[in-house]
Order: structure tokens, then C-alpha cells, then sequence
């Protein structure tokens, strides 16, 4: 069986029909799955119309096709929506490419003749779709996460529980940023990911980074502008727009905690793993305990580095803290 075939590139395709075609020499059966309009992300190159076509890659008759016509998965609410979208979707979408391309917009009816689900009668009227479009704009981020921290505010007023929200994006980047958001705006509720437990996630971690490489290079501006910006935005709460004021009107040293500034020599002179529980101090960073489990595994690897280094040389190198992010960087 090959399941998700809807994935499945022209060069994977060439392989598999070897076998495939092997075994039907022989009466074996095969069973191939897929749905050729899940083929829109693009998954490992797949090509859907390699599913979308399939019976031409055999004898027909050695061929049968069934399509699973019946949602028992969702809600209700949630199957007459899509319905009605994709209904309307294709629709528009055949009509366009008829103009441009007559044996391609063919194909798209094909991929989407069976785009209607029917409904388990026992099904009862729940589920809810709401769609939110925002026009392009400079403020087109904070609005869609405003809007998000409004969402699951609603959601867990109505009763749910945080367990049972989730947040679905696109990209593993967005992650960080809605993750930033929240603990900007609601420090409250408690967001979970795969990308929560990764040491590059967490702000205390990042702003330890920032430090060790201003310490390592005091000239780098952009380096200290982004260690207050961190610091100010995390642990002082203040927004980015006032931020953006303070840089305006503020030098860069008085946005940072007068310790790490006024005490640099102290804290260039000590062991790396005390030099990090100093910045952590100073930073304030030990009153964000979201912040902590991650903080120690950083804290560990420190450690397991300046071993290394110091049964090598008697002095700590200059360069720890760059080994030290590069290593962080690759967890």
C-alpha cells in the first residue's frame, strides 16, 4: 500500500511503478491512497496529477477506483462550509484557466468533481468556520496577532480549555512570533510547541546569547541594539512602538541594565558558567519561570563547553561564545 500518493513525485512514481507493476504480474493486489486536492502544498515535489490520472498508468481493467465520498471525521458546520467554498472555489478557478489553458483547467475539474462530502445523518449542527481577511498593510502582522489573542481569549471565556485550542501556521517561524506576542500580551496562557522546546526558543536563552556577543564585541551596534530591544520588549514589557520611541531619544547603553554596562570587566573575567548565572541575574531574567527549564539545559551546555575548552588551554578563548551560540543555534 502507498498512502498520502497525492505526495508522490515523477521520479518516485518511476520506482514505485516498477514494483507495482511487478506484483500485478503476479495477481498481487495493491492499494494506493491519496487525494489529489491535499497535492496544493507541494509536499517532496509531488505531482498531483500523477493520481489525478492514474488509470492511464495501467491496463483499466487491472484498475479499480473508489472514492471515499462520506466525512465521519468532522463537524457538520464544518463539512457544509467546505462545501460551499470549494464548490464556489472551483468553479471560479475552472473558469479562469478555460481562458488560458483548456486541457489544464479539464484536470482541475477532474481533481475536484468529488470535492462534495456528504454528511452522516446522526451528525448534529456543530462546528464553526469564521474567516477574517485583513487588508496588506504596515500594521498587517499586530492586527492578524491581536486577533488571535482575542480569538483564544473568546474561546476560553466560552469554556474551552487550553488543551483543546490550537494555533495552525504556515511556517515555523510564525511560531516564535505568535509565541512572542503572547508573551507580550497575555503571559498567562501557556503556549506549547515543538519549537517551545528547542533552546533558540526561549527569550531568556536568546537575550544570554545577545549579551555573551556584545560582551565578546562592546563596538557591534546592531548587536546591543538587539539586546535592548529584548530586554526592553520582554522583561520591561515595554511595546515595540514605544521601543522604536526610546531609540529615537535613548543611547543604547541606558536601555540596557546599568550592571551589565558599569561591571563588563567583572563579568568578561569569570568561568562561562558563571558568567551566564551573572547575566541572568542582571538581566532580571529569573522572574520569568516559563523561561527556566530552558534556561538550565542552556546553562549544562555551557558548562559541558568551557570543560572542554579550559582541559585544553589554561585560559578560557575568546571565542567560547561564539562556539557557545553555534551550539545552541544547532539543538
Amino acid at each position: 500500500m502507498i498512502d498520502e500518493f497525492q505526495d508522490t513525485s515523477t521520479v518516485q512514481w518511476k520506482n514505485f511503478k516498477v514494483l507495482l507493476l511487478e506484483t500485478m504480474s503476479r495477481k498481487g493486489m495493491n492499494m494506493i491512497v491519496g487525494d489529489v486536492k491535499q497535492s496544493i502544498y507541494r509536499w517532496r515535489a509531488g505531482d498531483w496529477r500523477l493520481l489525478n490520472n492514474i488509470e492511464e498508468q495501467f491496463n483499466p481493467q487491472m484498475v479499480t477506483e473508489k472514492s471515499l465520498k462520506t466525512n465521519y471525521r468532522s463537524q457538520r458546520n464544518i463539512i457544509a462550509f467546505n462545501n460551499t467554498f470549494f464548490q464556489k472555489a472551483t468553479q471560479q478557478l475552472y473558469a479562469q484557466l478555460q481562458e488560458l489553458d483548456e486541457k489544464q483547467a479539464q484536470q482541475v475539474e477532474r481533481a475536484y468533481q468529488d470535492v462534495v462530502q456528504e454528511i452522516p445523518a446522526h451528525k448534529e449542527a456543530l462546528g464553526m468556520v469564521e474567516v477574517t481577511l485583513f487588508p496588506k498593510s504596515e500594521d498587517y502582522e499586530v492586527q492578524t496577532l491581536a486577533s488571535v489573542v482575542d480569538k483564544v481569549d473568546t474561546l476560553l471565556q466560552m469554556g474551552v480549555q487550553e488543551k483543546d485550542i490550537a494555533i495552525l501556521v504556515r511556517k515555523n517561524d510564525t511560531i516564535q512570533t505568535i509565541g512572542d506576542y503572547f508573551l507580550q500580551h497575555r503571559p498567562d496562557i501557556h503556549l506549547v510547541s515543538n519549537e517551545a522546546f528547542h533552546l533558540s526558543a526561549s527569550q531568556a536563552v536568546n537575550i544570554i546569547i545577545q549579551a555573551l556577543s556584545v560582551l565578546d564585541n562592546p563596538d557591534d551596534i546592531l548587536a546591543k541594539a538587539s539586546l535592548s530591544k529584548s530586554y526592553q520588549v520582554y522583561i520591561q514589557g515595554a511595546t515595540f512602538e514605544a521601543f522604536n520611541a526610546m531609540l529615537q531619544e535613548t543611547a543604547l547603553d541606558e536601555l540596557l541594565p546599568q550592571a551589565f554596562i558599569t561591571q563588563k570587566e567583572q563579568i568578561l573575567g569569570l568561568p562561562i558558567s558563571e558568567m551566564v548565572e551573572t547575566i541572568y541575574r542582571i538581566f532580571e531574567l529569573q522572574n520569568h519561570q516559563r523561561t527556566r527549564c530552558l534556561y538550565l539545559r542552556f546553562l549544562r551546555q555551557a558548562q559541558r563547553i568551557y570543560a572542554r575548552q579550559h582541559c585544553r588551554h589554561p585560559q578560557l578563548p575568546a571565542t567560547v561564545g561564539e562556539q557557545l551560540i553555534q551550539s545552541v543555534d544547532s539543538k
